[in-house]
Protein backbone atom coordinates (compact mmCIF):
# COMPACT_ATOMS: atom_id res chain seq x y z
CA UNK A 1 0.00 0.00 0.00
CA UNK A 2 3.00 2.19 0.24
CA UNK A 3 2.81 2.93 -3.52
CA UNK A 4 -0.55 3.91 -3.15
CA UNK A 5 -0.60 5.95 0.01
CA UNK A 6 3.35 7.64 -0.25
CA UNK A 7 1.95 9.86 -3.56
CA UNK A 8 -1.28 10.69 -2.64
CA UNK A 9 -0.85 14.09 -1.31
CA UNK A 10 1.94 15.06 -3.95
CA UNK A 11 -0.87 13.94 -6.74
CA UNK A 12 -3.93 16.13 -5.01
CA UNK A 13 -1.27 18.84 -4.90
CA UNK A 14 0.20 17.96 -8.17
CA UNK A 15 4.16 18.07 -7.19
CA UNK A 16 4.41 14.55 -7.93
CA UNK A 17 6.50 13.03 -11.08
CA UNK A 18 3.34 11.58 -12.85
CA UNK A 19 1.40 14.93 -12.37
CA UNK A 20 4.75 17.10 -13.69
CA UNK A 21 5.65 14.49 -16.82
CA UNK A 22 2.45 13.12 -17.38
CA UNK A 23 -0.31 15.46 -17.05
CA UNK A 24 -4.40 14.70 -17.26
CA UNK A 25 -7.50 16.81 -17.25
CA UNK A 26 -9.91 15.07 -15.27
CA UNK A 27 -13.40 15.40 -15.42
CA UNK A 28 -13.26 15.26 -11.57
CA UNK A 29 -10.70 14.17 -9.89
CA UNK A 30 -11.90 13.91 -5.94
CA UNK A 31 -14.10 11.18 -7.34
CA UNK A 32 -11.65 9.73 -9.09
CA UNK A 33 -9.10 9.48 -6.41
CA UNK A 34 -11.63 8.03 -4.37
CA UNK A 35 -12.87 5.46 -6.60
CA UNK A 36 -9.21 4.48 -6.86
CA UNK A 37 -8.40 4.81 -3.10
CA UNK A 38 -11.86 2.05 -2.71
CA UNK A 39 -10.46 -0.13 -5.56
CA UNK A 40 -7.18 -0.33 -3.84
CA UNK A 41 -8.20 -1.07 -0.24
CA UNK A 42 -10.30 -4.26 -1.99
CA UNK A 43 -7.12 -5.46 -3.95
CA UNK A 44 -5.29 -5.27 -0.58
CA UNK A 45 -8.25 -7.71 0.89
CA UNK A 46 -8.34 -9.62 -1.62
CA UNK A 47 -4.84 -10.33 -2.00
CA UNK A 48 -4.48 -11.33 1.49
CA UNK A 49 -7.83 -13.67 1.32
CA UNK A 50 -5.77 -14.81 -1.74
CA UNK A 51 -2.52 -15.67 -0.34
CA UNK A 52 -4.31 -17.52 2.67
CA UNK A 53 -6.36 -20.12 0.75
CA UNK A 54 -2.46 -20.38 -1.49
CA UNK A 55 -0.80 -21.01 1.51
CA UNK A 56 -3.68 -23.68 2.85
CA UNK A 57 -3.64 -25.22 -0.61
CA UNK A 58 0.22 -25.86 -0.44
CA UNK A 59 -0.12 -27.29 3.09
CA UNK A 60 -2.71 -29.76 1.14
CA UNK A 61 -0.71 -30.47 -1.88
CA UNK A 62 2.95 -30.60 -0.91
CA UNK A 63 4.69 -34.04 0.81
CA UNK A 64 8.13 -34.61 1.89
CA UNK A 65 9.26 -36.20 -1.26
CA UNK A 66 12.25 -38.96 -0.93
CA UNK A 67 15.33 -37.81 -2.70
CA UNK A 68 16.63 -40.18 -5.67
CA UNK A 69 19.63 -40.04 -7.06
CA UNK A 70 19.52 -39.55 -11.08
CA UNK A 71 21.49 -39.16 -13.63
CA UNK A 72 21.79 -35.80 -15.46
CA UNK A 73 24.24 -32.95 -16.42
CA UNK A 74 25.69 -31.37 -12.80
CA UNK A 75 24.84 -27.50 -11.58
CA UNK A 76 28.19 -26.91 -13.34
CA UNK A 77 28.17 -28.25 -16.52
CA UNK A 78 24.27 -26.52 -16.96
CA UNK A 79 25.82 -22.85 -15.69
CA UNK A 80 28.23 -23.35 -18.04
CA UNK A 81 25.80 -23.94 -20.81
CA UNK A 82 23.69 -21.08 -19.52
CA UNK A 83 26.18 -18.52 -19.81
CA UNK A 84 27.31 -19.76 -23.26
CA UNK A 85 23.89 -18.88 -24.31
CA UNK A 86 23.66 -15.49 -22.20
CA UNK A 87 27.23 -14.35 -24.33
CA UNK A 88 26.19 -15.43 -27.36
CA UNK A 89 22.78 -12.93 -26.62
CA UNK A 90 25.27 -10.36 -26.07
CA UNK A 91 27.39 -11.31 -29.34
CA UNK A 92 24.31 -11.48 -32.00
CA UNK A 93 23.03 -8.34 -30.37
CA UNK A 94 26.41 -6.42 -31.38
CA UNK A 95 26.39 -7.90 -34.42
CA UNK A 96 22.57 -6.25 -35.31
CA UNK A 97 23.13 -3.35 -33.71
CA UNK A 98 26.00 -2.89 -36.07
CA UNK A 99 29.14 -2.62 -33.39
CA UNK A 100 30.11 -2.53 -29.66
CA UNK A 101 29.42 1.57 -29.89
CA UNK A 102 25.99 1.13 -30.88
CA UNK A 103 25.44 -1.59 -28.50
CA UNK A 104 26.74 0.72 -25.55
CA UNK A 105 24.30 3.47 -26.48
CA UNK A 106 21.22 1.24 -27.12
CA UNK A 107 21.06 1.18 -23.16
CA UNK A 108 19.95 4.91 -23.22
CA UNK A 109 17.28 4.77 -25.60
CA UNK A 110 16.30 0.64 -24.77
CA UNK A 111 12.98 0.93 -26.64
CA UNK A 112 13.69 2.42 -29.80
CA UNK A 113 17.04 0.80 -30.44
CA UNK A 114 16.34 -3.26 -28.90
CA UNK A 115 12.96 -2.58 -30.97
CA UNK A 116 12.50 -6.19 -32.46
CA UNK A 117 15.47 -7.81 -30.97
CA UNK A 118 13.89 -7.79 -27.06
CA UNK A 119 13.74 -11.59 -27.54
CA UNK A 120 17.23 -12.01 -28.55
CA UNK A 121 18.12 -9.11 -25.83
CA UNK A 122 15.97 -10.98 -22.67
CA UNK A 123 18.29 -14.04 -22.87
CA UNK A 124 21.33 -11.87 -21.77
CA UNK A 125 19.13 -12.15 -18.09
CA UNK A 126 20.04 -15.34 -17.78
CA UNK A 127 23.73 -14.66 -16.50
CA UNK A 128 21.99 -13.21 -13.33
CA UNK A 129 20.24 -16.36 -13.15
CA UNK A 130 23.67 -18.53 -13.08
CA UNK A 131 24.41 -15.68 -10.32
CA UNK A 132 21.49 -16.74 -8.32
CA UNK A 133 21.06 -20.16 -8.92
CA UNK A 134 25.03 -19.99 -7.62
CA UNK A 135 24.44 -17.95 -4.51
CA UNK A 136 21.41 -20.67 -3.65
CA UNK A 137 23.99 -23.82 -4.25
CA UNK A 138 26.24 -21.95 -1.82
CA UNK A 139 23.90 -21.14 0.65
CA UNK A 140 22.66 -24.42 0.82
CA UNK A 141 25.44 -26.17 1.55
CA UNK A 142 26.74 -27.17 5.41
CA UNK A 143 30.19 -27.09 4.95
CA UNK A 144 32.31 -23.74 4.62
CA UNK A 145 33.76 -23.33 1.34
CA UNK A 146 37.13 -21.66 0.15
CA UNK A 147 37.62 -18.12 -0.43
CA UNK A 148 38.61 -18.94 -3.97
CA UNK A 149 35.02 -19.96 -4.85
CA UNK A 150 33.54 -17.17 -3.60
CA UNK A 151 35.89 -14.79 -4.85
CA UNK A 152 34.23 -16.53 -8.50
CA UNK A 153 31.26 -15.75 -7.80
CA UNK A 154 32.16 -12.55 -6.41
CA UNK A 155 33.90 -11.70 -9.76
CA UNK A 156 31.23 -13.37 -11.88
CA UNK A 157 28.51 -12.24 -10.15
CA UNK A 158 29.87 -8.21 -10.59
CA UNK A 159 30.77 -8.81 -14.78
CA UNK A 160 26.96 -10.23 -15.14
CA UNK A 161 25.36 -7.69 -13.16
CA UNK A 162 27.41 -5.07 -15.87
CA UNK A 163 26.32 -6.85 -18.62
CA UNK A 164 23.07 -6.52 -17.98
CA UNK A 165 23.15 -3.27 -16.96
CA UNK A 166 24.69 -2.35 -20.19
CA UNK A 167 21.10 -3.42 -21.49
CA UNK A 168 19.59 -0.37 -19.55
CA UNK A 169 16.84 -2.44 -17.88
CA UNK A 170 16.90 -0.73 -14.34
CA UNK A 171 13.73 -3.43 -13.78
CA UNK A 172 16.12 -6.64 -14.64
CA UNK A 173 18.91 -4.83 -11.63
CA UNK A 174 16.20 -4.44 -9.06
CA UNK A 175 14.50 -7.94 -9.00
CA UNK A 176 17.80 -9.33 -9.08
CA UNK A 177 19.35 -7.63 -6.01
CA UNK A 178 15.93 -8.34 -4.57
CA UNK A 179 16.00 -11.68 -4.97
CA UNK A 180 19.45 -11.82 -4.14
CA UNK A 181 18.91 -10.11 -0.39
CA UNK A 182 15.82 -12.34 0.22
CA UNK A 183 18.00 -15.67 -0.33
CA UNK A 184 20.32 -14.35 2.37
CA UNK A 185 17.48 -13.24 4.79
CA UNK A 186 15.82 -16.83 4.76
CA UNK A 187 19.79 -19.42 4.06
CA UNK A 188 22.19 -16.82 5.20
CA UNK A 189 21.49 -14.73 7.89
CA UNK A 190 18.00 -12.86 8.51
CA UNK A 191 18.19 -9.40 8.47
CA UNK A 192 16.26 -6.86 10.62
CA UNK A 193 13.46 -4.48 9.76
CA UNK A 194 15.75 -1.51 9.89
CA UNK A 195 18.19 -3.11 7.95
CA UNK A 196 15.62 -4.08 5.31
CA UNK A 197 14.91 -0.56 5.25
CA UNK A 198 17.69 0.62 5.03
CA UNK A 199 19.11 -0.97 1.97
CA UNK A 200 16.08 -0.49 0.64
CA UNK A 201 16.37 3.37 0.35
CA UNK A 202 20.45 2.33 -0.55
CA UNK A 203 19.48 0.26 -3.11
CA UNK A 204 16.78 3.37 -4.65
CA UNK A 205 19.55 5.99 -4.52
CA UNK A 206 22.17 3.60 -6.56
CA UNK A 207 18.95 2.91 -8.78
CA UNK A 208 18.69 6.05 -9.64
CA UNK A 209 21.95 7.55 -10.00
CA UNK A 210 21.96 4.45 -12.48
CA UNK A 211 19.47 5.73 -14.20
CA UNK A 212 20.57 9.32 -14.54
CA UNK A 213 23.66 7.78 -16.06
CA UNK A 214 21.59 5.84 -18.53
CA UNK A 215 18.99 8.65 -19.69
CA UNK A 216 20.58 11.83 -19.36
CA UNK A 217 24.50 11.50 -19.14
CA UNK A 218 24.38 9.17 -21.83
CA UNK A 219 21.62 10.88 -23.78
CA UNK A 220 22.86 14.64 -24.16
CA UNK A 221 26.06 14.25 -22.39
CA UNK A 222 25.19 16.19 -19.26
CA UNK A 223 23.21 15.57 -16.35
CA UNK A 224 19.68 17.47 -16.78
CA UNK A 225 18.76 17.12 -13.16
CA UNK A 226 20.98 19.33 -12.32
CA UNK A 227 20.25 22.93 -11.34
CA UNK A 228 23.21 25.53 -10.72
CA UNK A 229 21.15 27.86 -8.74
CA UNK A 230 19.48 25.21 -6.47
CA UNK A 231 22.99 23.38 -6.12
CA UNK A 232 23.83 19.59 -6.01
CA UNK A 233 22.45 18.23 -3.03
CA UNK A 234 19.11 20.43 -3.64
CA UNK A 235 19.15 19.39 -7.40
CA UNK A 236 19.57 15.16 -6.39
CA UNK A 237 17.18 15.40 -3.54
CA UNK A 238 14.39 17.17 -5.71
CA UNK A 239 15.22 14.21 -8.65
CA UNK A 240 14.96 11.60 -5.82
CA UNK A 241 11.45 12.62 -4.74
CA UNK A 242 10.28 13.13 -8.71
CA UNK A 243 11.52 9.51 -9.36
CA UNK A 244 9.74 8.47 -6.23
CA UNK A 245 6.46 9.77 -7.02
CA UNK A 246 7.18 8.69 -10.40
CA UNK A 247 7.74 5.50 -10.28
CA UNK A 248 5.18 4.80 -7.72
CA UNK A 249 1.88 5.25 -9.85
CA UNK A 250 -0.21 3.28 -9.42
CA UNK A 251 -2.84 5.12 -7.85
CA UNK A 252 -2.38 8.06 -10.25
CA UNK A 253 -3.33 5.46 -13.29
CA UNK A 254 -6.13 3.83 -11.85
CA UNK A 255 -7.73 7.60 -10.97
CA UNK A 256 -6.93 8.25 -14.75
CA UNK A 257 -8.72 4.90 -16.06
CA UNK A 258 -11.47 5.34 -13.47
CA UNK A 259 -12.00 8.83 -14.99
CA UNK A 260 -11.29 8.09 -18.35
CA UNK A 261 -13.34 5.03 -18.74
CA UNK A 262 -15.79 4.45 -20.86
CA UNK A 263 -15.29 8.30 -22.13
CA UNK A 264 -12.30 8.51 -23.70
CA UNK A 265 -10.76 4.28 -23.40
CA UNK A 266 -13.29 1.52 -23.75
CA UNK A 267 -12.90 -1.53 -21.46
CA UNK A 268 -10.85 -3.89 -23.48
CA UNK A 269 -12.46 -7.28 -22.88
CA UNK A 270 -9.52 -9.10 -22.11
CA UNK A 271 -7.12 -8.18 -25.31
CA UNK A 272 -3.98 -6.94 -23.50
CA UNK A 273 -4.47 -10.00 -21.89
CA UNK A 274 -3.48 -12.00 -24.80
CA UNK A 275 -0.30 -10.52 -25.04
CA UNK A 276 0.95 -12.57 -21.97
CA UNK A 277 1.04 -15.63 -25.15
CA UNK A 278 1.36 -12.74 -28.26
CA UNK A 279 4.23 -11.00 -26.99
CA UNK A 280 6.69 -14.11 -27.12
CA UNK A 281 6.03 -13.62 -31.11
CA UNK A 282 9.21 -11.42 -32.09
CA UNK A 283 8.04 -8.39 -33.89
CA UNK A 284 10.50 -8.60 -36.84
CA UNK A 285 7.86 -11.87 -37.57
CA UNK A 286 4.50 -10.13 -36.89
CA UNK A 287 4.71 -6.58 -37.31
CA UNK A 288 1.17 -6.11 -36.73
CA UNK A 289 1.64 -7.27 -33.13
CA UNK A 290 -1.08 -5.26 -30.84
CA UNK A 291 0.04 -3.11 -28.38
CA UNK A 292 0.20 -4.15 -24.63
CA UNK A 293 -1.53 -2.56 -21.66
CA UNK A 294 1.17 0.46 -21.46
CA UNK A 295 0.56 0.75 -25.51
CA UNK A 296 -3.07 0.77 -25.13
CA UNK A 297 -3.15 3.12 -22.05
CA UNK A 298 -0.32 5.55 -23.97
CA UNK A 299 -1.81 5.47 -27.08
CA UNK A 300 -5.44 6.53 -25.89
CA UNK A 301 -4.26 9.23 -23.72
CA UNK A 302 -0.82 10.48 -24.09
CA UNK A 303 0.16 9.37 -27.90
CA UNK A 304 2.46 12.21 -28.04
CA UNK A 305 4.88 10.41 -25.39
CA UNK A 306 4.93 7.56 -27.90
CA UNK A 307 5.31 9.52 -31.04
CA UNK A 308 7.97 11.72 -29.39
CA UNK A 309 9.97 10.22 -26.62
CA UNK A 310 9.13 6.27 -27.68
CA UNK A 311 7.93 5.53 -24.06
CA UNK A 312 4.89 4.12 -22.31
CA UNK A 313 2.97 4.28 -19.37
CA UNK A 314 1.79 1.11 -17.67
CA UNK A 315 -0.96 0.71 -16.02
CA UNK A 316 -0.26 -1.60 -12.81
CA UNK A 317 -1.05 -5.02 -12.97
CA UNK A 318 -4.27 -4.12 -11.65
CA UNK A 319 -4.69 -1.38 -13.63
CA UNK A 320 -4.67 -3.98 -16.56
CA UNK A 321 -7.44 -5.87 -15.06
CA UNK A 322 -9.75 -3.11 -14.67
CA UNK A 323 -9.06 -1.80 -17.73
CA UNK A 324 -9.91 -4.95 -19.42
CA UNK A 325 -13.25 -5.90 -17.31
CA UNK A 326 -13.57 -3.08 -14.57
CA UNK A 327 -14.15 -3.86 -10.73
CA UNK A 328 -14.90 -7.63 -11.62
CA UNK A 329 -11.56 -7.99 -13.20
CA UNK A 330 -9.84 -6.63 -10.23
CA UNK A 331 -11.93 -8.74 -8.01
CA UNK A 332 -10.61 -12.15 -9.35
CA UNK A 333 -7.20 -10.97 -10.34
CA UNK A 334 -6.58 -10.23 -6.80
CA UNK A 335 -8.00 -12.85 -5.77
CA UNK A 336 -5.82 -15.32 -8.55
CA UNK A 337 -2.48 -13.22 -8.03
CA UNK A 338 -2.64 -13.98 -4.35
CA UNK A 339 -3.60 -16.69 -4.66
CA UNK A 340 -0.50 -17.61 -6.62
CA UNK A 341 1.83 -15.97 -4.62
CA UNK A 342 0.33 -17.64 -1.47
CA UNK A 343 1.22 -21.18 -2.94
CA UNK A 344 4.68 -20.17 -4.09
CA UNK A 345 5.29 -19.28 -0.30
CA UNK A 346 4.11 -21.86 1.08
CA UNK A 347 5.94 -24.06 -1.15
CA UNK A 348 8.95 -22.39 -0.44
CA UNK A 349 8.63 -22.82 3.52
CA UNK A 350 7.36 -25.80 3.73
CA UNK A 351 9.77 -28.29 1.84
CA UNK A 352 13.31 -26.24 2.19
CA UNK A 353 14.12 -27.00 -1.11
CA UNK A 354 16.33 -25.22 -3.70
CA UNK A 355 13.86 -25.47 -6.58
CA UNK A 356 10.88 -24.09 -4.47
CA UNK A 357 12.96 -21.19 -2.81
CA UNK A 358 13.91 -20.39 -6.58
CA UNK A 359 10.83 -20.26 -7.72
CA UNK A 360 9.57 -17.68 -4.86
CA UNK A 361 12.74 -15.56 -4.55
CA UNK A 362 11.97 -14.74 -8.20
CA UNK A 363 8.26 -13.86 -8.11
CA UNK A 364 8.81 -11.94 -4.88
CA UNK A 365 11.55 -10.11 -7.11
CA UNK A 366 9.10 -9.15 -9.75
CA UNK A 367 5.91 -8.64 -7.27
CA UNK A 368 6.83 -4.86 -7.38
CA UNK A 369 6.89 -4.76 -11.64
CA UNK A 370 3.53 -6.34 -11.52
CA UNK A 371 1.80 -3.80 -9.17
CA UNK A 372 3.82 -0.82 -11.01
CA UNK A 373 3.77 -2.26 -14.74
CA UNK A 374 1.60 -4.88 -16.46
CA UNK A 375 1.19 -8.67 -17.01
CA UNK A 376 2.73 -9.20 -20.16
CA UNK A 377 6.39 -7.51 -20.25
CA UNK A 378 6.76 -8.59 -16.41
CA UNK A 379 5.79 -11.94 -16.66
CA UNK A 380 8.37 -12.58 -19.48
CA UNK A 381 10.46 -10.64 -17.16
CA UNK A 382 10.07 -13.43 -14.68
CA UNK A 383 10.58 -16.19 -16.89
CA UNK A 384 13.69 -14.82 -18.88
CA UNK A 385 15.21 -15.11 -15.53
CA UNK A 386 13.14 -17.93 -13.77
CA UNK A 387 13.62 -20.93 -16.47
CA UNK A 388 17.19 -21.38 -16.50
CA UNK A 389 17.51 -20.81 -12.46
CA UNK A 390 15.02 -23.70 -12.29
CA UNK A 391 16.81 -26.27 -14.81
CA UNK A 392 19.74 -25.06 -13.21
CA UNK A 393 18.98 -25.67 -9.61
CA UNK A 394 17.47 -29.08 -10.38
CA UNK A 395 21.28 -30.32 -11.81
CA UNK A 396 22.74 -29.77 -8.23
CA UNK A 397 21.75 -33.41 -7.34
CA UNK A 398 24.33 -35.05 -9.30
CA UNK A 399 27.03 -32.38 -7.66
CA UNK A 400 25.22 -33.21 -4.28
CA UNK A 401 25.83 -37.00 -5.03
CA UNK A 402 29.36 -36.83 -5.59
CA UNK A 403 30.28 -34.65 -2.37
CA UNK A 404 27.92 -36.96 0.01
CA UNK A 405 30.42 -40.37 -1.28
CA UNK A 406 33.20 -38.18 -0.82
CA UNK A 407 32.47 -37.05 2.21
CA UNK A 408 31.48 -40.92 3.53
CA UNK A 409 34.76 -42.19 2.03
CA UNK A 410 36.56 -39.51 4.11
CA UNK A 411 34.96 -41.00 7.15
CA UNK A 412 35.01 -44.56 6.34
CA UNK A 413 38.61 -44.40 6.04
CA UNK A 414 38.90 -42.38 9.40
CA UNK A 415 36.80 -44.86 11.50
CA UNK A 416 39.19 -47.87 9.93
Amino acid sequence: MAGILLPLMPFIDETDGFSIFWGYSFRDKTQAIQSALLIYGSVLLLVFAGVSAGIAWSRVTVRTRRVRWRRGWSFERRARLVIGVGLASILVTIVLLGGVENWLLAGSDRIRQFAGLNFIVMLQNSLLSVSLAWFIKIASRHQPLSLLCHLRFIAFSVLALMLVALQGAKSTVFVYLLAMLIVWHVRVRQLSFLRLALIGCLTFVLLMVYHVVKQEYLVVGEFVFYDQQEGFFASFSRMLFQQLTGNLMQLQCMAVLVDAIPNELSFQQGETLKMVFLIWLPSLLFPDKPPTAPGVFTLALWPEKWENEATTMPPGLFGEFYLNFGWVGVAFGALIFGAVYGVAYGRAARSGRDVPLGIYVMMAGVMLHYFRGELAAVTVLLLSMLVPLVWMLRGELRTDRRMVLKHATVIAAGKN
